[in-house]
């Protein structure tokens, strides 16, 4: 501690935008790799979709933390291939993808329109019209392939919008 207060007296407080320019830091200052390429490659590689998260664990373990690119390249292989193992009842691509979107908000990475493209995707594989309906609205996608929404009332998706709630 005295020998931090000593260097600043001396030398000035180090500003955050010399310290950003040097490389990137995480919370305890180990510097982080941006050097997110390769493990989009490896991502696209994969034969099913639950390999991704391997790839991911890989990447938090050499602090290179992912990107939103990243995110989408798992999004997309979660849309565009199949689980290797049997699935789990309730288990399925949209599960994965929520799962997904969690993660990105602990990272603090908002999901894009191609993000919301790809859960559209597999919604539509999974044949889950209310997340599809969800996801077409984030993506600003047509809703027009999508099939009536029947919500536990019975009634469409219309209805939805003149819920009455009696306050007091």
């Amino acid at each position: 501690m005295i020998r931090t207060l000593c260097r600043t007296a001396l030398t000035g407080p180090r500003s955050v935008v010399g310290r950003s320019l040097r490389s990137k830091t995480d919370l305890f200052g180990y510097e982080v790799s941006t050097n997110v390429k390769p493990y989009i490659e490896k991502i696209n590689k994969v034969a099913y979709y639950d390999e991704t998260s391997d790839i991911l664990v890989d990447m938090n373990v050499a602090n290179t933390p992912p990107d939103l690119d990243t995110y989408n390249a798992v999004l997309e292989k979660i849309a565009t291939s199949q689980k290797a193992a049997t699935p789990v009842d309730g288990e399925s691509r949209i599960a994965a993808s929520m799962d997904l979107l969690e993660e990105m908000g602990r990272a603090d990475v908002d999901p894009d329109g191609t993000s919301w493209q790809h859960i559209y995707a597999s919604c539509m594989k999974d044949g889950d019209a209310q997340m599809a309906l969800l996801a077409a609205t984030h993506a600003q996608l047509p809703t027009d392939k999508i099939p009536p929404v029947a919500f536990p009332s019975g009634q469409p998706e219309d209805d939805v919008l003149q819920v009455k709630v009696d306050v007091f």
